[in-house]
């Protein structure tokens, strides 16, 4: 399964991760490899509360803004 995220460094450092299809679902970090990790996890608990069946994500940058 592949999921459109977006990832932007904020003027802190920090990453922002968020999923557009998934309205709310989004994360943070340090690293882009970090918040991509949380936005994993955030994605799957997103997923299980609508009751779906939950397929194992490897988390796959399609696209980056600056």
């Amino acid at each position: 399964m592949k999921i459109l995220v977006r990832i932007k460094k904020d003027a802190s450092g920090y990453y922002r991760a968020w999923c557009p299809a998934l309205p709310g679902c989004f994360s943070y970090g340090p690293t882009q490899d970090e918040a991509v990790e949380k936005l994993n996890e955030a994605i799957l608990c997103y997923l299980a509360s609508l009751d779906a069946i939950i397929p194992t994500l490897e988390p796959k940058v399609l696209e980056m803004t600056a």
